[in-house]
């Protein structure tokens, strides 16, 4: 699927959810005695709950009919490490189980927590804050995502020039920014491109940088039970570290 492809069905996407957010469109969730419990609308099913909207108004529900968070946010994600994040006039903050506000809304945009942190958007620039709230790596970059085996991708530019590297819990720049896509690490591994799109190559590096498998790929994803799924010449298969193919595609 192409780029202007993958637009497009995105904003299909969108306007159909907010017309069904505007237009008060009802929805059912099927629970595992066949009741249907109705809502404007469902969605983020995360295997213990759905995310419910009720009045144009965003909380949670369990697989047993009980709401457990009830529809006040105007946006929510799922729980992590004991909290989830919440919006309430624009503006992201997170709660616990029990609906207490645990950090206050003050954030332009919030990912999941991971290992005890989460990124945070601040004045258009992407940080990280502990579970207290506490900001403990100042926004700084201009892209981040989460932590994983104690590194997290960040990225620093904006359009074409925008590169990808990684950080330490401290905030400290173990891989500086030089990729032009790049994944979690994952099994000591991760997932880097090389080249502008839609030439961009996909290979692999260790955690110090050194290039594991050359790039070579089409596209790739994280490394998980010894082997990551590649793409080559239009064609999806497995490879191993070594980047061997266990079938060739």
């Amino acid at each position: 699927m192409g780029r202007e492809t993958r637009t497009r069905l995105k904003l299909v996407l969108l306007t159909v959810f907010i017309l069904l957010f505007e237009y008060g469109f009802t929805v059912g969730y099927c629970n595992e005695l066949n009741k249907v419990l109705w809502f404007d609308f469902a969605l983020n099913f995360s295997g213990e709950s759905v995310s419910l909207i009720l009045d144009q108004r965003v909380g949670h529900i369990d697989q047993s009919e009980r709401i457990t968070i009830e529809p006040q946010f105007k946006g929510i994600g799922s729980f992590s490490n004991g909290l989830a994040p919440i919006r309430i006039k624009g503006l992201w903050g997170f709660i616990d189980h029990a609906s207490e506000t645990v950090i206050r809304p003050k954030f332009e945009g919030v990912g999941r927590f991971r290992k005890g942190l989460a990124r945070i958007r601040m004045k258009g620039r992407w940080g990280y804050i502990d579970k207290t709230g506490q900001i403990v790596i100042k926004p700084q970059f201009d892209q981040a995502k989460a932590f994983s085996q104690d590194l997290a991708c960040i990225g620093m530019g904006k359009g074409v020039d925008l590169k990808y590297g990684y950080i330490d819990k401290t905030g400290k720049m173990v891989i500086k920014p030089q990729f032009n896509q790049a994944k979690a690490f994952s099994q000591d591994l991760a997932c880097i491109g090389m080249g502008e799109y839609p030439d961009t190559q996909y290979g692999y590096i260790d955690r110090k940088n050194r290039i594991v498998i050359p790039p070579q790929f089409d596209h790739g994803h994280n490394f998980s039970g010894g082997f990551a799924l590649a793409k080559l010449e239009g064609r999806w298969g497995a490879v191993d570290v070594n980047g061997n193919f266990l079938r060739q595609p």
